[in-house]
């Protein structure tokens, strides 16, 4: 934690974001949106995520049929390039 606070890890802010090229635009997600921040954009033919809405629950990741949601700085590549970036490794 101490590594935290110095300044040593820079975290993004945690929200969800839509792969357009993998969304079907199937609209599951929408309702499972605890916080309302995903709709569908028509011109896309894909949901979007609004960011400032978004609480990166992670809830519409787990409802995605085609797997095109993801939640920032939560897939294993992520994860574990801050765990070697804390422990120097």
């Amino acid at each position: 934690l101490s590594v935290i606070t110095k300044g040593k890890v820079s975290v993004s802010p945690i929200s969800a974001h839509v792969n357009e090229e993998i969304c079907s635009g199937c609209k599951v997600c929408i309702p499972l949106c605890p916080y309302s921040a995903i709709s569908y954009d028509e011109e896309l033919g894909a949901c979007t995520v609004n960011e400032v809405l978004c609480e990166g629950c992670g809830t519409c990741v787990g409802g995605c049929p085609s797997g095109a949601l993801r939640v920032r700085n939560f897939d294993n590549e992520q994860i574990f390039a801050q765990i070697e970036g804390v422990c120097g490794a």
